[in-house]
């Protein structure tokens, strides 16, 4: 079964789908959104141009949006 916290929520709007969502769902979930947010960071952080407001605050900005999904 595929872990419905990593799923695009097709709910009324954008709400967790809270009959779907058990306990043991949240572990896995939070482990898999940190990694994958460590390699957003990680490629923002490796950008080979030089530094500016949009590929580094804006980017940094563009990371984590699964991790707020399941957050949420």
């Amino acid at each position: 079964m595929t872990n419905p916290l990593l799923q695009d929520w097709k709910t009324p709007f954008g709400m967790p789908p809270f009959d779907a969502i058990s306990d043991d769902d949240f572990a896995p979930a939070f482990e898999a959104v940190m990694a994958q947010d460590v390699e957003e960071t990680q490629a923002v952080a490796d950008n080979p141009e030089a530094a500016t407001f949009e590929n580094t605050v804006e980017g940094l900005m563009r990371t984590g949006a699964m991790l707020d999904q399941v957050a949420a």
